[in-house]
């Protein structure tokens, strides 16, 4: 038979005072350090324009992934700003609506340059890029040339 608790009953007048102290610490930055891996299952495959399913995966974002799984988080996010993290109250309209429709709530997202003006947007988990969106016209986040 299981043992019953015993149950301790603590008067009203004593005041407790528990310090919480998380388990482990972990660095939020502890990514830097990890070469980087790649998951696919939080596209937006339902969007008519920044699905991955209009997009040529195998000629125009394999290569570029393979590519990057050669450096480290650390090299990647310091790549002369080419590949970056966001504010998402910098997006589109569009795109702020369409991530409130999809219940993400993130302050920032990562943008990974493949080309010129092609892009996915994810978020960085573990050393993981949980792609979210492909970006082949620059849309989500435009970039306007100053003095235009």
């Amino acid at each position: 038979m299981a043992k019953s608790k015993k149950r301790v009953k603590i008067d009203e007048n004593i005041k407790i005072s528990v310090k919480r102290q998380p388990k482990s610490r972990e660095n939020p930055d502890s990514y830097f350090d990890y070469y980087p891996s790649w998951s696919f299952s939080k596209c937006d495959f339902e969007h008519e324009k920044w699905s991955l399913k209009k997009s040529d995966f195998l000629n125009e974002i394999l290569d570029k992934l393979i590519s990057f799984e050669r450096r480290k988080w650390s090299d990647i996010v310091n790549d002369d700003k080419h590949n970056h993290w966001i504010d998402c109250k910098d997006f589109s309209k569009e795109a702020k609506k369409r991530l409130e429709e999809l219940n993400l709530h993130y302050d920032q997202l990562f943008s990974l340059r493949l080309t010129g003006t092609l892009r996915l947007f994810g978020y960085i988990q573990d050393g993981v890029y949980y792609v979210i969106w492909y970006d082949p016209n620059h849309e989500i986040c435009p970039s306007y040339k100053k003095h235009t």
